[in-house]
């Protein structure tokens, strides 16, 4: 029937999932230069959106659904979004001799250093080891658990896992994998040396790793890096969040060792923070990436629209929408903008479930922690933060006074006080006056004649 027809159209129709969020599979096409490059970064922008165009009407005439923009191009196959970027390395270095070296760090370390790195693991670890895969996605998975995911970054966690494969005992499981990577974490001297993943190769040993120990936390090597530059550790992590890894990865480790498995994902939010805001459900994402509850930017959608069903106008921005704009991210970037002269706020950012907040006061007041907590809720998206479970902050106990005397007692022990504390009289003996003498004299010498006419007398 025509329903029926319809039905088996509607399936086939390339259909995005009902996540929210969709992140997309980042690829980079690299030009050949052939000394047909412009020298300018207009000429440049202007050429790659002009292959990007290309690309697009290419993909789309052998049936892809795809759109460009100026950078990239996206296309949609078999439910996943891929995300194609345009690069050539001279608009690196065109970016530097501008003097805007940080665009062109970023730029060198997201379209050049990431595709050899993604080359290397791929050709000497993931495809050579079946335990590596498991036991990456584990480390990745515990470092996000401990709302450190977005300072250790996933090349970072990949190389250290690489560490724990080299060697002749190689792991025989992801888990055992994961164990060498709480150990090497650890264990490791971060300080003061650099990991080198691959001794074997003549590019890591011979150029000697040079790092800003003050600013930069960790140092790793790997054999594409040939000028020994550690690109995926230079902006982060610091030395104080390598340290709380180090504090942690030890703490796993014993758990692991004790067997202990479900309290290894689980990270103390009541010592290590000031206060934690819960995620709604409706933005809640589970560890692989599935939702408790379709929402769309705190708003629940009617329904979620197949791109077969959308116009052609619709569906690159619809694209957008779920690519770019997480809930949960989106919420994270909000209430870090509200409170970023008073706290900082970390997320688990492979699942996340709650916002852990920092105070950046050394020893914050119980009055400092509810204006902070005011701010943040007043700034929160609607219906991000989950209003009925949040813990309310309790003012710490006051200090006992002591018990009151009763008023006979306390007037005595007044009275003795004031005894005590008066000063004491020394007697001074009383002299008796001058003019009392003659008068005694003359008292006697009275005497003494009434005397002697009494004895006369007789």
């Amino acid at each position: 029937s025509s329903s029926s027809a319809a039905s088996e159209v509607y399936k086939r129709q390339p259909a995005m999932s009902i996540v929210p969020f969709v992140e997309p599979v980042h690829c980079v096409l690299t030009i050949d230069d052939k000394n047909k490059i412009p020298d300018t970064l207009e000429a440049i922008t202007k050429m790659k959106g002009a292959l990007s165009a290309q690309l697009s009407k290419a993909l789309t005439t052998k049936g892809v659904e795809s759109f460009c923009t100026v950078h990239s191009v996206d296309f949609v196959k078999d439910g996943f979004l891929f995300r194609v970027y345009i690069a050539h390395y001279r608009e690196v270095s065109l970016l530097r001799a501008l003097e805007k070296r940080p665009q062109a760090d970023m730029m060198e370390r997201k379209l050049f250093w990431a595709s050899q790195h993604s080359s290397f693991v791929g050709s000497c670890y993931t495809s050579v080891y079946s335990a590596y895969s498991l036991a990456t996605r584990l480390a990745k998975r515990w470092v996000g658990a401990m709302l450190m995911g977005e300072f250790i970054g996933p090349e970072v966690v990949e190389l250290m896992v690489a560490r724990g494969f080299t060697g002749r005992n190689k792991p025989r499981s992801g888990g055992e994998g994961f164990a060498r990577f709480l150990e090497l974490a650890a264990t490791f001297n971060w300080k003061t040396e650099a990991l080198i993943v691959d001794a074997t190769s003549r590019s890591v040993t011979d150029k000697m790793p040079v790092w800003d120990r003050a600013l930069q936390g960790m140092c790793i090597v790997a054999p594409y890096d040939d000028e020994a530059k550690s690109p995926f550790t230079q902006v982060t992590p610091r030395p104080m969040i390598v340290e709380r890894l180090a504090a942690l990865a030890a703490q796993a480790l014993r758990a692991f060792n004790q067997g202990a498995m479900m309290t290894l994902f689980e990270v103390d939010t009541k010592t290590s923070f000031d206060f934690t805001l819960p995620l709604s459900n409706a933005i809640q994402l589970c560890p692989d990436r599935c939702v408790n509850k379709v929402n769309h930017l705190f708003t629940k959608p009617r329904r979620i629209w197949r791109l077969g069903e959308l116009e052609k106008e619709d569906q690159q921005r619809y694209i957008t929408q779920l690519a770019e704009l997480e809930p949960a991210l989106f919420c994270l970037k909000t209430l870090r903008l509200a409170g970023r002269e008073s706290c900082m706020v970390f997320m688990d950012i492979y699942g996340p479930t709650q916002l852990a907040v920092v105070l950046l006061a050394s020893t914050p007041s119980h009055k400092q922690k509810l204006n902070t907590m005011t701010t943040l809720l007043e700034a929160a998206p609607k219906g991000s933060v989950d209003m009925s479970a949040i813990i309310p902050l309790v003012a710490p106990p006051k200090a006992p006074k002591a018990p009151k005397a009763p008023k006979v007692v306390a007037e005595k022990a007044e009275e003795e006080e004031t005894k005590a504390e008066a000063p004491v009289e020394v007697p001074v003996a009383k002299q008796q006056p001058k003019k009392a003498q003659p008068e005694k004299k003359s008292q006697q010498k009275g005497g003494k004649r009434a005397r002697s006419a009494t004895v006369a007398s007789n």
